[in-house]
This record gives C-alpha cells, structure tokens and sequence, in this order.
C-alpha cells in the first residue's frame, strides 16, 4: 500500500508483541532468526486483524547475523503473510539493532511517507550451524566477543566495561551487588506475568507436550556466594567482569506496530502511546559505551526538556 502525503503528526504505539527470552543453547536453539521472528509478526498481524496490505514497511534488527538468508527480514515477512511488495529491510546495528528499527519506523511515518510501520528484532546467538563440538563452539564464541573483526572497531563490549569500571573506581564487589539486586527485582517483575500477553508461546520439538511463554534466561538464581567464584573475563588478576555480573546470551525476538495517529483512528487500530521523538548516538569510537548517554542528551534538548520531567527510565545494554 502506498502511504497518503501526510503532515506532521503523531506516531502513535498501535502494540507490541514478543517471544520469551530463553539462554543461548537452552529452549529455542532448534530456531533460527527467521523462525523466531515469524510467529510474532504473524500474531502482531492476527490479533489486530490488520490487513497486511495495510503494512507500508517492515524494518527488522539483528545484533549477529548467522542466517544464511541474505535478508532476514524479507523472509520473516514473506512467512508470516506480508504482500511481496512490502519492503523489508535489516538493520545489522549490534546492539542497536532493534532501536534502529524502532527509529527509521518512526521517521517514515513522521516524513509522510508511510502510515504504517513494523519495527522488530531478534538475536539468536545459539551457534546452530556449528553443531555442537568443542572447536566450532569456540570458534563461535569468538565471533560473538569480536563480531567486527578489524581492530579496535571490533572491540568486545564486555571488555570496554571492565575497563570504565576500573576508571571510575567502581569495584567488583559493588557490581556483584548491584546484579544480585538487579537479577532480583526481574525475577519478582517476571513472576507475577505482568508480560503475559505480550508474550508468544513457542514450541520445541524436542519437548512435543511443552509450549514456552515464559521467560526462562533467569531461572537459575545466582546468590552472592556464587557470584563471588566466578572468574574474571579478561584480566585474572585486577579483572571485575566475570559470566556472573555480565549479561548472558540470549534467543528471543519483539516486533512493534507503528502508525500515524490519523491512520490508526481511521482503521479503528487501538492507540498504547504516542512517541514524540528518537535520538540515536554511536558513542566514542573505541568503546561506545556513553552512546546511550549522550542519546539521551539529544532527545531531551531536542524536546527542550530535563531529566526531572522523565516518570521511568528504562535502560537496556547487552553487557
């Protein structure tokens, strides 16, 4: 469908959809990028009962691309029932992936040049097309800890904390702290299913009289003693990175729909939430890690806005 000329106006959050996080290697490995991606695309379409002609494009993220289709997002369309003309486009962003979808959406319906948008993403860093021997999982685990491959553009995120955390004097300890307290509050928020409708169940073939809705990546508990045996990551001596404070790989995928506000309340399309704008910043080059900072910086001086104005402020970061 092509899009009207439109004016300025709002871009309104129509819904959003998602899969459960699983670990690396655990409940969704028999997936891949685009059967992690369908069943949410298709549901998102299913449950507004949208004609899919009504879709102007679809904008799909990925942090690691290790699909054999040259277009992730073409394929997770076309499966899920999108018209062939409908353009895809994959975002390869890191990962910004997902944050980059949301942004381009944001802007074609902002610019006129689209009523409505899906922004999604997926990371799927179960190494499946390496089998599961010893040698090609290492070889594997180093792609994902230098995915770039030339020099210091390819510098492991991990790797870039450590070295923040020791500049600014923040100690092992205190992040072993302050996870213990993090991985505390999620595993309280994802109990008492607040998610569960914007979940999608998913199968496994390998448990035929199981469906997974639930997030599943933090269902081992860690507590301070075992956080304290882990190891360093990176320097064995000084090093305060360790797999317990750090992020753990992860399976899963999210979509969002996108409109103006205009043509949600032609179609009857129910209105979450407005966005009034994005902002995206790559951060220094070596490390990036005070992008998500000086993102921030831009979007509220471009809203001529402060810090105190913000109710919740949700940060995400794969480290």
């Amino acid at each position: 469908m092509t899009a009207e000329p439109l004016s300025r106006e709002q871009v309104v959050l129509v819904d959003g959809l998602r899969t459960p996080f699983c670990p690396s290697g655990a409940q969704l490995a028999h997936l891949n990028l685009q059967e992690l991606g369908r069943p949410v695309l298709r549901e998102l379409l299913e449950r507004n009962d949208l004609d899919p002609r009504w879709v102007d494009q679809l904008f799909w993220g990925i942090s690691l691309s290790n699909s054999a289709q040259i277009n992730p997002a073409r394929a997770i369309g076309l499966r899920a029932g999108l018209p062939a003309a409908v353009p895809a486009t994959t975002l390869q962003s890191g990962s910004g992936g997902g944050a980059a979808a949301l942004a381009a959406s944001f802007r074609e319906i902002m610019a006129g040049r689209a009523n409505l948008v899906i922004a999604g993403g997926a990371d799927f860093t179960t190494p499946q097309t390496a089998g599961r021997t010893r040698k090609l999982l290492r070889k594997f685990s180093a792609r994902l800890r230098n995915p770039g491959g030339d020099g210091e553009m390819a510098t492991d995120p991990k790797s870039c904390v450590e070295r923040e955390a020791i500049r600014l004097g923040i100690t092992r300890q205190a992040q072993d702290q302050w996870v213990l307290g993090s991985q505390q509050r999620a595993r309280s928020f994802s109990g008492r299913d607040l998610f569960r409708e914007y979940i999608v169940p998913l199968f496994n073939a390998r448990f035929p009289d199981k469906v997974f809705a639930r997030d599943t990546v933090l269902e081992s508990p860690l507590s301070e003693v075992d956080l304290a045996t882990f190891s360093p990551l990176f320097d064995p001596r000084f090093g305060c990175i360790t797999a317990g404070n750090s992020a753990r790989h992860s399976d899963g995928a999210a979509a969002l729909m996108l409109a103006s506000r205009s043509f949600a309340e032609q179609k009857g399309l129910p209105i979450i939430a407005h966005f009034e704008d994005v902002a995206l910043d790559g951060g220094d080059r070596n490390s990036g890690l005070e992008g998500m900072v000086n993102a921030l910086r831009k979007l509220l001086h471009g809203l001529s806005r402060n810090l105190t104005a913000v109710d919740l402020l949700e940060i995400h970061e794969e480290t």
